[in-house]
């Protein structure tokens, strides 16, 4: 996933080991950890960790992951702090939001290869993401997806701001129901996205057996077909019964002054991809622009893409990040702290602003 970091940020797996850089020759241990990665640089860095498959961002930065059992995790600390010490062993860096949950799939309970106890309760878990639009209706805004593939369904949760973390809840009126569920055994999904268009899609494997050949017998895997379905798959996009999507104009072909213009669009998918393009054409023109919408928009999302794209084009001043300081959106003072920290040297007074908030 593309971070306001300017970085990209992949999930480890369940393997961890040794990575390496091409570019630099770097090799890096991520074992229990995640990475993060500038694909122009070949510069890698590990993150707290791990996740299994998929990893989720919300507005404003902060990172979510899951693994089979485990739905909804929050990353409350970042591994590159608490690293600076050696001797402190701070634990687990993973809030966990939604810990096994209890399902109700739709489709008939099939018989099982292994956890033949955990039917109906969450086991395979990934694909998470954060609905970052208001198209299928604000009460999603925020929200998180996972993908269920061995119940045939996707889970939906509802995150409430806790101290420095979160918890989650079930959404009004899904008590005892899905989100997304489907009769069909074969209904296999496993990734969700925040289209730019506002729309929620959901990739579906498809598949007769999710299970990993690893954990089925030899004598009960000659009676199954484990690559049926490998010719299929498909992709629902979810829209609104009434309302429209949003249209979405093709980035690539814009101006540097448009492409600007595109951040102050409610959808955090095509407001990432604008930056991402912004900090690649590395054009400084939209300096100014950027500057200016840091100053004067009235959404504090916007203000947070156009602090982080100057960093990423190294025209962050201490100016740029005395406003982001000052602002009533805690989102943005956070990432503005986070910036901070590489001028304290040269600009002291970001140092005294910081301090205030221990108030």
């Amino acid at each position: 996933r593309w971070g306001l970091d300017n970085w990209i940020h992949c999930a480890n797996g369940d393997s961890g080991g040794s990575i390496n850089s091409s570019k630099t020759g770097e090799t890096m241990d991520i074992s229990g950890r995640d990475l993060r990665i500038q694909p122009d640089t070949g510069a890698m860095d590990a993150e707290s960790g791990m996740t299994q498959f998929g990893i989720a961002f919300d507005d404003w930065g902060s990172r979510f992951g899951c693994a089979n059992w485990l739905p909804v995790w929050h990353y409350a600390l970042d591994d590159r702090y608490m690293r600076r010490n050696p001797h402190f062993s701070p634990g687990n860096p993973r809030e966990y939001v939604v810990e096994q949950a209890a399902l109700f799939p739709t489709s008939k309970t099939l018989t099982r290869f292994n956890d033949f106890e955990h039917v109906n309760r969450s086991t395979s878990t990934c694909g998470i993401e954060i609905y970052r639009d208001t198209v299928l209706g604000s009460e999603f805004y925020g929200n998180a997806f996972v993908c269920e593939p061995v119940h045939d369904l996707v889970l939906r949760t509802v995150l409430e701001p806790n101290g420095a973390t979160f918890s989650g809840h079930r959404a009004p009126g899904e008590e005892q129901s899905e989100f997304l569920s489907s009769h069909d055994n074969w209904f296999r999904p496993v990734q969700v996205r925040t289209g730019p268009d506002g729309a929620l899609y959901v990739v579906d494997m498809y598949r007769q057996v999710i299970e990993h050949p690893e954990y089925i017998s030899k004598e009960t895997q000659a009676k199954l077909n484990l690559r049926a379905g490998d010719d299929k798959g498909r992709i629902y996009r979810v829209v609104p019964v009434h309302g429209e999507l949003r249209s979405v104009p093709k980035l690539n072909e814009l101006s540097t002054a448009d492409l600007v213009t595109q951040l102050e669009s409610p959808n955090g998918t095509l407001r990432d991809m604008a930056h991402q393009l912004l900090v690649e054409r590395a054009d400084n023109t939209a300096v100014e622009p950027l500057q200016n919408l840091l100053r004067t928009s009235a959404s504090p999302q916007t203000r947070l893409h156009a602090l982080n794209i100057l960093e990423g084009l190294n025209a962050l001043t201490a100016d740029d990040l005395a406003i982001a300081l000052a602002h009533e959106s805690s989102g943005l003072r956070r990432n503005a702290i986070r910036l901070a920290a590489a001028q304290l040297n040269d600009a002291p007074e970001l140092g005294e602003a910081m301090l205030k908030f221990l108030d």
